[in-house]
């Protein structure tokens, strides 16, 4: 099988990673560049412009649970980095605000050319929950807000005696 490594020096691991994904996991996550061998009716790719983020940066997702491929947004004109990632003009700060972390955790190189976008990772975890129903007993926030300020509404406007017995 050929190897995802340009220079094609790096042992091919795919068929390697999906079976112990499948020996000690219920699901798995392969992650590697858009040409690596995985398995097409299983792979995602995903790239920055799918979620708004000023990078082309696509990474390819193998799964064993099913993930729905997001369109492209559209051109984000000159603001899109396209340099290869060691080259960037780009500081260490805009690369974490780029890919969703925090700065000054990272050096620019490792930020830069190995931190899987946030957002990538929110979105496959989210279509892992879904493929699992993991989300039971997970508390729903849709309406966190509006049932805080009703609550706050209520302890304000409550007597004093009200909370003798909590």
């Amino acid at each position: 099988m050929p190897s995802a490594n340009k220079d094609g020096d790096a042992p091919e691991l795919i068929d390697e990673a999906r079976e112990i994904g499948r020996r000690y996991g219920t699901h798995y996550i392969i992650e590697n560049k858009p040409t690596a061998p995985l398995k097409e009716h299983k792979k995602t790719v995903l790239e920055g412009r799918m979620f708004g983020l000023p990078i082309r940066y696509e990474r390819a997702f193998e799964t064993s649970f099913p993930v729905n491929q997001p369109p492209t947004i559209g051109h984000l004109g000159s603001k899109t980095e396209t340099s290869p990632f060691f080259y960037s003009e780009r500081s260490p700060e805009w690369w974490a605000a780029a890919k969703g972390y925090p700065t000054g955790k990272y050096p620019k190189e490792h930020m830069a050319k190995n931190c899987i976008p946030a957002p990538f990772v929110r979105h496959l975890v989210r279509a892992w929950l879904t493929a699992t129903d993991a989300t039971q007993g997970v508390r729903d926030y849709t309406n966190y807000d509006a049932e805080m300020d009703e609550r706050r509404s209520r302890m304000e406007n409550a007597d004093l005696a009200d909370f003798s017995n909590q």
